[in-house]
């Protein structure tokens, strides 16, 4: 006989049901006694045409609770089984109920209480509103409910409050006939209530009762064991993993392993005994030995999001030491776009590659095809490709002069160009003129924009003017009141210490740019 009681309902105490009990209003139990630690839960919804049994219920341990409002019914147990509050909501009549349903079980369960929903009497669910509370909490428990029920379709929901997970059913409607129309299989869930505190996806584990993978597999063996083996002795395939855009598959000797379904990324040859691993050949010389006969792929491809990314290359031998491969990105040590090797012991980059080319030895920014900064010790030749011996000198009020252009002392060491005729005075030539270039250059300070590199030996080019005595390969050269032009030194007494160096090529007259060997005198 069903008991039917219209207002809320509040237990202090133990409850004991013999028949059916009807709460109009909210269930509320204070301190009935906790039940066990594990017991089975089993939860049913319905609709008015559901199959036997045409019954929303609740059983929990050794009680059952009847869920036979219309709409949705939901039941909060404590943790340990006991029912502590109970409510329905009509979605069905007024979907806005569905946020009244989520404000009641966030302000009446706490975490760890099991909460119980099921559908009754009514034949259409509709999806809770978007963006509403009842929303925010089906996606935060992961519940499938969140688009609706389909039509004439009865479900069940279990999660506990707290966890992102949930388990849920909906059952499924009939064809007729045999059945009649509309005809529904109830929503049913059965649990323990140990494994609803365990994700509940579907998962296998071996070894270990909380699996979160499909397959878990967890090997404990202290012996030489192997937690999972596959073998097949005959040709095909022994092992295949396919999922989404990857697939895994071991035939034989070889594992393949393919980005997508068309191309294969890699093949992996493990050689028997050695142990190496081969990628792209089946006999690995290396314990990683790979071969790519494609020019437009690279071998091997590290890439990062962060500042750096690096290869590490150590020696265990005594007196070995460990350098990084790095390829630098902003606010990198090494800077962006460079590539360093970077010794980890001094937090510091041994050597540096930039874009451009340039390599730099003690500095991050090489301004040059090489870039040293410190001493450098040669043993054998240095060959340089360029002419003449120059270094970097003060040009006066810090004007640009044309390379060839003979120059001679002004103030305090800087230089100005020449003049006058056999001045003693003379320091050299303004290098580069010409197919001639410094191979070496001196006192070099790329800050400073008023100086430039001065030849003072070797072969330049250097502006001359004939008029006053045609110059033949070989004629000493000195200044001439020509600003900026030598000529040819046609008295040896005034000539001395006046001399430039020596013509290498004749002008009979007029004036241009002739090659030179400097040998100032």
């Amino acid at each position: 006989m069903t008991q039917t009681i219209q207002d809320n309902l509040q237990v202090n105490g133990s409850l004991n049901l013999r028949d059916d009990l009807m709460v109009g209003g909210t269930l509320q139990a204070v301190s009935l006694p906790a039940g066990p630690i594990d017991y089975m839960i089993t939860l049913v919804g319905s609709t008015p045409t559901s199959l036997s049994p045409n019954s929303s219920y609740l059983n929990a341990g050794q009680q059952s609770i009847v869920m036979n409002n219309p709409g949705i019914n939901t039941v909060v147990l404590l943790g340990g089984g006991a029912a502590r509050a109970k409510a329905s909501h009509n979605v069905s009549q007024d979907p806005s109920q569905w946020n009244s349903w989520a404000d009641w079980v966030n302000s009446t369960a706490t975490n760890g209480d099991v909460v119980a929903v099921a559908s009754y009497g009514v034949s259409t669910i509709p999806p809770p509103p978007p963006n509403g509370s009842a929303a925010r909490l089906l996606v935060s428990i992961q519940a499938s409910f969140v688009s609706g029920i389909p039509p004439l379709c009865p479900f069940a929901l279990l999660f506990i409050k707290g966890q992102a997970r949930a388990v849920g059913t909906i059952g499924s409607s009939l064809p007729a006939p045999p059945y009649p129309p509309g005809t529904s299989t109830p929503a049913v869930i059965e649990i323990c209530h140990s494994r609803l505190l365990k994700p509940f996806c579907g998962n296998v584990g071996i070894g270990t009762d909380e699996p979160d993978a499909n397959l878990h597999i967890v090997g404990s063996s202290l012996l030489r064991s192997v937690p999972l083996r596959v073998v097949n002795t005959g040709a095909g395939v022994a092992l295949s993993v396919t999922g989404g855009e990857t697939e895994l598959v071991a035939r034989g000797v070889v594992l393949s392993v393919k980005a997508d379904a068309q191309q294969a990324s890699a093949e992996f040859f493990p050689s028997s005994g050695s142990g190496n691993v081969g990628i792209g050949t089946s006999s690995p010389g290396a314990p990683l030995d790979i071969v790519n006969d494609s020019n437009a792929m690279p071998q091997l491809r590290l890439q990062s999001a962060s500042s750096d990314t690096f290869i590490s290359l150590k020696s265990n031998n005594p007196g070995g030491r460990e350098y990084w491969l790095d390829s630098g990105g902003t606010g990198a040590g090494v800077g962006a776009g460079n590539l360093a090797v970077w010794d980890p012991r001094v937090a510091a980059a041994r050597l540096v590659i930039d874009p451009n080319g340039n390599v730099g030895i003690g500095t991050v920014t090489p301004q040059a095809k090489l870039h040293v900064v410190g001493d450098i010790n040669a043993t054998g030749d240095i060959v340089l490709a360029n002419a003449d011996c120059a270094e970097e000198f003060v040009i006066e009020d810090g004007e640009r002069m044309e390379p060839g252009t003979v120059m001679v002392l002004g103030q305090e060491g800087s230089l100005r160009q020449s003049t006058k005729a056999y001045d003693k005075k003379v320091a050299g030539v303004i290098s580069g003129a010409g197919d001639f270039k410094p191979g070496v250059i001196l006192d070099r300070r790329v800050e400073c924009t008023h100086r430039m590199a001065i030849s003072l030996m070797g072969k330049a080019y250097c502006k001359v003017d004939a008029q006053y005595a045609p110059i033949e390969a070989g004629d000493l050269l000195t200044t001439s009141p020509t600003a900026g032009h030598a000529m040819k030194a046609t008295d040896p007494v005034n000539a001395f210490g006046t001399v430039i160096g020596k013509a290498l090529k004749p002008l009979e007259k007029g004036t241009g740019l002739i090659p030179i060997l400097i040998s100032l005198q």
